[in-house]
C-alpha cells in the first residue's frame, strides 16, 4: 500500500535525490519525470514505495500526505492528470 506522499517544487535543489528514493522516475528517452504536475509547472507530486519508512532529509521541508489526504489536495484543475492509487 502506497500512504506516503509529497507535493514538491519542481526546481528543488535536491530533486535527483528525491527522484533516487521515490517512485518517479526519469524517462532515458527524452528526461522527462514520471510524476503528476501542477499545470503551471511549478510543483509536482512524489510518493515514496510502500513500506519505506525512512525519513529522507529532503523532504523535511515539505508536508506528508496520506492518501486520503492527498486525494483532496489534488481534486481540482489546478493539476494535469488522474490519481489513480488505491
Amino acid at each position: 500500500m502506497i500512504n506516503r506522499f509529497y507535493i514538491i517544487d519542481s526546481t528543488d535543489p535536491n530533486l535527483d535525490a528525491i527522484l533516487a528514493f521515490s517512485v518517479q522516475k526519469v524517462s532515458p528517452i527524452d528526461g522527462s519525470i514520471s510524476a503528476r504536475k501542477r499545470k503551471d509547472g511549478e510543483k509536482m507530486l512524489i510518493y515514496l514505495y510502500p513500506g519505506d519508512t525512512s525519513t529522507h532529509d529532503e523532504l523535511l521541508s515539505y508536508v506528508e500526505y496520506n492518501l486520503e489526504q492527498i486525494k483532496l489536495v489534488l481534486d481540482n484543475d489546478d493539476w494535469t492528470g488522474n490519481l489513480v492509487l488505491e
